[in-house]
């Protein structure tokens, strides 16, 4: 039997690296990144693709009980990558023809993964193309 207290403290990790385990699930995703320029008095919106290897699921009851009252019934998903997606809260993305906003973004990459977690943003926000 292996004991804990002969680790040094530098080596004694909380949380395994996660990026063995993720690439089991992973599957080929498609997320159209909207981005805003300001022309003006005019705002364009531009959609841009990002094709990368990542899990789609759905958030767990446990975490949706946390959420604000209001935003229980709206469609919660965490979406994990093993690259950064760049995405940052309040960010607006397409997936499989509906739109979501990033709500939180977290950096494990120590642990072998980026997580996000979006929920389905409100029908007739955003560019046309989404529409």
């Amino acid at each position: 039997m292996f004991n804990a207290s002969a680790l040094k403290l530098n080596q004694v990790s909380q949380m395994p690296n996660m990026a063995n385990t993720l690439s089991g699930w992973l599957t080929k995703l498609t997320f159209g990144v909207v981005t805003k320029e300001q022309l003006g008095f005019y705002t364009k919106e531009t959609v841009n693709n990002i094709s990368f290897m990542g899990v789609w699921q759905p958030l767990d009851n446990d975490r949706l009980r946390i959420k604000p009252e209001g935003q229980r019934d709206w469609k919660w998903y965490w979406v994990h990558s093993q690259i950064d997606l760049g995405l940052k809260d309040d960010d607006t993305i397409i997936f499989n023809g509906k739109q979501y906003r990033v709500m939180a973004n977290k950096d494990w990459h120590l642990n072998g993964y980026y997580e996000y977690e979006v929920i389905e943003d409100f029908v007739g926000a955003g560019p046309e193309e989404s529409k």
